[in-house]
């Protein structure tokens, strides 16, 4: 599904981003475009040992193939990932999935989980500020 639907551009403007973020969010995170994570997707366990051992995730225990996804403030879809083995560290998953090269504006900012500290210095790179979700904020 990627192959065919990957080259779609789904990144929303700052004023879509805007107009649909909820108003209980903006108060807080006024310049988050986009929310990022990775996740994993369990798949068949493959006969070959080999690449089971790639695919095993010590965190899911079954096979899995790891993704990185954004969504927008809304919870619209805004990026997928292509999927890698679970022997791939999220901050390589993010590095390596283009999610860098997106045409962020000044001011923008993007939201992740503390697992993302590693990436500050590479995000920064890109003049993009990475706020840190807390829970129960």
């Amino acid at each position: 599904m990627y192959l065919k639907l990957g080259h779609i551009n789904i990144w929303p403007s700052r004023e879509l981003v805007n107009e649909t973020m909820p108003q209980d969010f903006k108060p807080k995170y006024p310049t988050t475009k986009v929310i990022i994570d990775c996740t994993e997707i369990r798949c068949e366990m493959p006969s070959s040992l080999l690449l089971n051992s790639e695919l095993f995730s010590s965190y899911k225990h079954h096979t899995t193939l790891k993704a990185s996804v954004g969504i927008s403030p809304k919870g619209f879809l805004t990026f997928i990932g292509l999927l890698y083995t679970d022997s791939i560290s999220d901050r390589e998953i993010v590095e390596q999935s283009g999610f860098l090269n997106i045409p962020f504006s000044n001011g923008d900012s993007a939201m992740a989980d503390k697992g993302f500290t590693s990436l500050y210095s590479v995000i920064v790179q890109v003049k993009v500020t990475l706020k840190r979700a807390v829970v129960g904020d």
